[in-house]
């Protein structure tokens, strides 16, 4: 009985951190979500990177490379990239000229960060001349999704989220719920929201209030097991009050 009684409370503590630990996760994918549909798109911080490797075109003479423009603000990034000559200056595309408008400032030129995303090394292209990668989540992206032209129409598709916008707005208006993982984002979020769950059902576990309607019952007030004619708790060994 006496070694149940640890076994127990390591059970409980088990289930609690998972229990957690899973709400810390639904409540992580819950803010990306809504950061993805809500969150206004403009005060954005501007960084310019251009990628090292080039596509050198034999027949033309000419050679190309990728361009990509990362937008962040507290709960997402948005970063475009697209093929761009190396002869012309690294100026923003048309395409993605929108976002300019509500940038604070620029850095650059920087190094293009692959912790996540998918931008696409020159020279093994997809087949398409530009992309946008948008990340949601706090206080970490979390989950991303890619946003392009779609290879038949034209119109934009979400690759890795679930569309909220219609295909026909400007991309800058864009909106998709994304659902592919941006593991370190994903692992620091849930572990950070699991805190105050794990604390929430802490104080619901050894609440006053659940001893006392315990006691009223008849029940064991440390494990809730029905003391009916019995001296003490044959579940954690508590002697009956």
């Amino acid at each position: 009985m006496g070694s149940s009684r640890p076994l127990a409370r390591a059970t409980v503590l088990f289930v609690t951190g998972a229990l957690a630990l899973g709400l810390g996760l639904g409540t992580t994918i819950a803010v990306a979500w809504a950061l993805a549909a809500w969150l206004p798109h403009g005060r954005f911080t501007w960084t310019l990177a251009l990628d090292p490797l080039l596509l050198v075109d034999g027949e033309r003479g000419s050679s190309q490379r990728i361009q990509v423009d990362s937008f962040a603000r507290p709960g997402m990034v948005r970063r475009t990239w697209f093929i761009q000559p190396m002869s012309a200056p690294p100026l923003p595309s048309s395409v993605f000229i929108a976002y300019f408008g509500s940038s604070r400032w620029g850095r650059g030129p920087g190094e293009i960060d692959r912790g996540w995303g998918e931008v696409p090394c020159l020279p093994a292209l997809s087949g398409r001349s530009w992309g946008v990668e948008d990340a949601r989540g706090w206080p970490m992206p979390s989950l991303w999704c890619d946003i392009g032209p779609g290879p038949v129409t034209g119109q934009l598709l979400a690759r890795g989220g679930i569309p909220v916008s219609p295909p026909n707005v400007a991309v800058a208006d864009y909106r998709a719920l994304p659902c592919r993982p941006h593991w370190l984002g994903l692992g620091i979020d849930s572990a950070l929201y699991a805190l105050p769950w794990a604390a929430a059902l802490a104080v619901l576990r050894w609440h006053p209030l659940r001893t006392w309607r315990r006691r009223r019952r008849g029940h064991c007030p440390a494990c809730g097991y029905d003391l009916a004619g019995l001296p003490a708790c044959p579940e954690c060994g508590r002697a009956r009050a």
